[in-house]
C-alpha cells in the first residue's frame, strides 16, 4: 500500500500518545530516534480513529478496517518493522527489491521466475495500481532476470489495457496477424542475437491473445484459498508527532518502526510480533527488516532463499542478496 500508511491510526495503537497530546516526545524514547527533519519530537498527536479488540485473539485494530478486523484471527500482525530511508522511492525499492537503489528485481519477478504460473492464460505476476505511483515500473520490473517475468500493471479503474478483441477482428484474423509478427520477430533474433527484451514481447503477444480468448471469469482475482498468502502493509509508517497544525494535522514519514500484516500460506493468525514503544516511534522488541520479511515471503511460499538465483555477471544472484532471516514466529 504505498504512500506509508500510519501504523498508529491502524494496527498499533498508542493510548499514551492522548495523555500527551501537544507535548514533546519524552527524552527517554527520543534518545532513540534518529535524527532527521522528518523525524519530528515535538507536538504529539493521538489518533483520531479508535481501536477496538477482534475476534479470539482480541488483536486491537483500528475502525478504519473494519471489515479486515473481522478476520483478524486469521492474521499475524508485525509491529516492528524497521529500516533507515523516510523517503518514498527508495523506501519503496528496499520493501519491493530488497535494495534502495530500485535497480534489483522486484519480489514479485523473483516468485514468477522462481515459480512460475499456474495458469497459462494469465499472467504469472500482476500488479495492482490503484493510485498514485510515486516510483514507477522499477517497483514491478525483473531487472537482471529475463524481461518476461516482470510484473503486468492492472489499472483498478480500467483492469489490463487492451486486454479486449478490436472491433472487427475474428479470432482467426488475430491468430494470423500474431503469426506474422512472431516469424519476423524470430527472423530479427537469428540475424541481431538474443534479446531478452525482444522474447519477452513475443511471449507477451502470445499471453494477450490467450487473455482475450478466454472467458472473463478467468480473470477474476478475488477467489482465494487457504494456501493464498496475503500481504499487507507500506514503504514505512508514521511520525507520532503532528506535521502541520490545525484540527486535522497530517504525520511525517517514519521508517524506525511501522507495521504489516500476513494471512493465509500457512501463517498462524491471531498473533502480534514485536513492539514499538510507548508513542510508536521505535522498535523496542523484535525487529524485523525488509529482508527478513522477503526471507519470509519466500519460505511462506515453499522456496528457499539460497536455492532461488539467477547466473548475472559470474555471480549467483539472491533474492534476499542483503541477508534476510525467515520470521518463524510467524508460522507459529
Amino acid at each position: 500500500m504505498g504512500g506509508g500508511p500510519s501504523h498508529l491510526d491502524t494496527w498499533d495503537p498508542k493510548p499514551a500518545l492522548t495523555k500527551l497530546q501537544g507535548k514533546d516526545v519524552p527524552d527517554s524514547i527520543a534518545k532513540n530516534v534518529p535524527m532527521n527533519k522528518r523525524l519530528r519530537l515535538q507536538n504529539l498527536y493521538p489518533s483520531p480513529y479508535e481501536f477496538k479488540p477482534y475476534g479470539r485473539s482480541g488483536i486491537p485494530v483500528s475502525t478504519l478496517f473494519k471489515e479486515t478486523a473481522a478476520h483478524v484471527d486469521d492474521i499475524c500482525v508485525i509491529r516492528s518493522m524497521k529500516h533507515d530511508s523516510p523517503i518514498h522511492t527508495p523506501a519503496e525499492y528496499l520493501a519491493l527489491t530488497g535494495s534502495l537503489t530500485g535497480a534489483r528485481p522486484t519480489i514479485g519477478a523473483w516468485l514468477y521466475y522462481g515459480l512460475g504460473s499456474e495458469n497459462q492464460n494469465l499472467p504469472g505476476f500482476v500488479v495492482m495500481d490503484a493510485g498514485e505511483n510515486f516510483s514507477g515500473p522499477a517497483i514491478w520490473w525483473a531487472g537482471f532476470l529475463p524481461t518476461r517475468y516482470q510484473g503486468t500493471l492492472v489499472k483498478a479503474s480500467e483492469g489490463i489495457a487492451n486486454i479486449r478483441m478490436p472491433a472487427g477482428f475474428t479470432e482467426a484474423a488475430r491468430r494470423t496477424q500474431l503469426d506474422f509478427m512472431e516469424r519476423m520477430n524470430r527472423r530479427h533474433l537469428e540475424r541481431h542475437g538474443g534479446g531478452s527484451e525482444l522474447e519477452a514481447r513475443i511471449l507477451s503477444y502470445e499471453l494477450a491473445f490467450r487473455m482475450q480468448m478466454a472467458a472473463p471469469e478467468v480473470f477474476d482475482l478475488k477467489g482465494e484459498s487457504e494456501q493464498t498468502l496475503v500481504i499487507w502493509g507500506g514503504e514505512f509508517g508514521r511520525t507520532p508527532a503532528a506535521e502541520g497544525s490545525g484540527r486535522n494535522p497530517g504525520r511525517d514519514h517514519s521508517p524506525t518502526g511501522y507495521c504489516m500484516w500476513l494471512a493465509g500460506g500457512g501463517v498462524k493468525g491471531g498473533q502480534v510480533i514485536g513492539a514499538t514503544d510507548d508513542v510508536g516511534y521505535t522498535v523496542v522488541d523484535r525487529p524485523i527488516h525488509p529482508n527478513d520479511f522477503h526471507a519470509t515471503i519466500l519460505h511462506a511460499l515453499g522456496v528457499d532463499q539460497q536455492e532461488l538465483y539467477y547466473e548475472h555477471q559470474n555471480r549467483k544472484e539472491l533474492a534476499t542478496f542483503n541477508g534476510g532471516e525467515v520470521i518463524e514466529e510467524v508460522f507459529g
